[in-house]
């Protein structure tokens, strides 16, 4: 499960959320590496699969590169979470 937003908030609930009911969960993030990668290791913690991945979704390729970031990633694709204000 790919995961905008996941690096704080309720974004970072919802990854968390994510892993425990058993999904391997790509956190992305845009600035906060610190936060995001403090999420995966919670979620690593827990005994899920996890990565972070920064992009740019404002850049003109970001939104194009990002599905290829995930399935590099991660052995199954499913839906992207986003956070929704």
């Amino acid at each position: 499960m790919g995961h905008t937003g996941a690096s704080r908030g309720m974004g970072r609930a919802s990854a968390l959320a994510l892993a425990a009911a058993g999904a391997q969960v790509l956190v992305h993030y845009g600035r906060g590496a610190n936060e995001a990668e403090g999420v995966v290791a919670e979620i690593r913690k827990i005994g899920a699969r996890a990565d972070a991945v920064a992009t740019d979704l404002a850049a003109p390729d970001g939104a194009r590169l990002a599905p290829g970031s995930t399935r590099a990633r991660m052995s199954k694709v499913a839906p992207t979470a986003r956070r929704i204000f």
